[in-house]
């Protein structure tokens, strides 16, 4: 008898496990899973599901979106401020004459017919450093002397019976290249300059000038830099 109400109780012990892990699922299924809402609630919560679903994919799309807008101004404006100092240090290159330059302007040749070294009257007169600073007031924006660039650094100077430009000595004919408004250059060359009429008038040289479409004007050679400025 005993055994009988032993096996009894397990009986309805298992009975109660087993509605009870039951009634725990129910709890914890979705929507999706509750089989005994009528027809019209089941549609309403399928709706519900499918509007939460398409509104997470929604704001999940949205987040991404925003990300990349972000990245993308970021990029740009990131690609701005390189392309600015670029074009900075591009500029910086082209005034100290660390670039080569190309473009319209005009050559100034000059020579005399005797076997005279000029290098002593260039220098003697200041010719050449009364030509590039007129060349400048005149349009020039490029200038080199036979092949040497004119940075703000650069020295024309004599060393002993030649010039030097740059440190590099040169000799007659001098050839100016000048990258610049050709028109005002022509003018202050043929018409303007009393100092052009007196080295051909009263010293017997020749000064030729011609304009062209495109003058290539070397960088420096060596990049001179500044013995004495601090930082």
């Amino acid at each position: 008898m005993a055994k009988k109400a032993v096996k009894k109780f397990d009986f309805m012990f298992l009975i109660i496990f087993l509605f009870g892990i039951t009634i725990g699922i129910q709890f914890k299924a979705g929507y999706s899973e509750r089989y005994e809402l009528s027809f019209m609630d089941r549609e309403i919560v399928t709706q519900i599901n499918q509007m939460q679903q398409g509104n997470s994919e929604i704001s999940r799309q949205l987040k991404y979106a925003k990300k990349k807008i972000n990245a993308f101004e970021n990029s740009s404006k990131e690609s701005e401020e390189t392309k600015q100092v670029r074009e900075q240090v591009e500029e910086l290159k082209l005034t100290l004459g660390y670039s080569q330059v190309s473009g319209a302007g005009v050559i100034v040749k000059i020579d005399i017919r005797e076997d005279v070294n000029l290098g002593p009257l260039m220098e003697e007169k200041k010719w050449f450093l009364s030509i590039l600073n007129d060349i400048k007031y005149y349009g020039g924006e490029t200038v080199s002397i036979n092949g040497q660039r004119i940075g703000p650094y650069s020295a024309v100077v004599l060393a002993g019976n030649h010039i030097n430009v740059n440190s590099i000595p040169i000799v007659q004919p001098y050839e100016i290249s000048i990258v610049g408004d050709r028109k005002s250059l022509l003018k202050y060359f043929n018409e303007t300059s009393i100092m052009i009429d007196e080295m051909k008038g009263r010293y017997g040289m020749d000064v030729d000038v011609r304009a062209y479409e495109n003058i290539t004007v070397p960088k420096l050679d060596v990049e001179k830099k500044p013995k004495y400025v601090r930082r």
